[in-house]
């Protein structure tokens, strides 16, 4: 399958914003888009897509067969030494500990370690 390069132009509530996604199709780059918005906790006021693989200057095109013959879908960039490089996956936002705020605690080990345990839903 051969997948496609699509533009991002999305308008926050900071501003506005460019990037590009690797997609099989623009229902599937939106969502993708959205899904990257929502990960990050950006408020979208509104999203634009535009299919740009077709239409790339050629001095910009380096890598860009290889990586819409096959691979992930995903954000993609462009560098000028490499060419297009698809970002698979995108970071969740992740709590951070510091490990002095542990270590200065009082209680007892037992009631820290379970800190660290996953609690179950429900």
């Amino acid at each position: 399958m051969r997948f496609r390069l699509y533009e991002v132009e999305i308008e926050r509530v900071s501003g506005w914003s460019q990037y590009h996604i690797v997609a099989e199709s623009e229902e599937r780059a939106a969502d993708l888009a959205i899904d990257y918005e929502f990960v990050l906790q950006h408020h979208y006021i509104q999203l634009a897509l535009k299919r740009v693989d077709e239409t790339l200057p050629h001095e910009r095109s380096r890598g860009l067969d290889d990586m819409l013959g096959g691979g992930p879908v995903g954000l993609a960039s462009y560098h000028h030494m490499i060419g297009w490089v698809v970002h698979a996956g995108y970071m969740q936002q992740l709590r951070s500990f510091r490990i002095e705020d542990f270590c200065h605690r009082t209680e007892p080990r037992h009631r820290l370690s379970s800190l660290f345990q996953q609690r179950p839903s429900g």
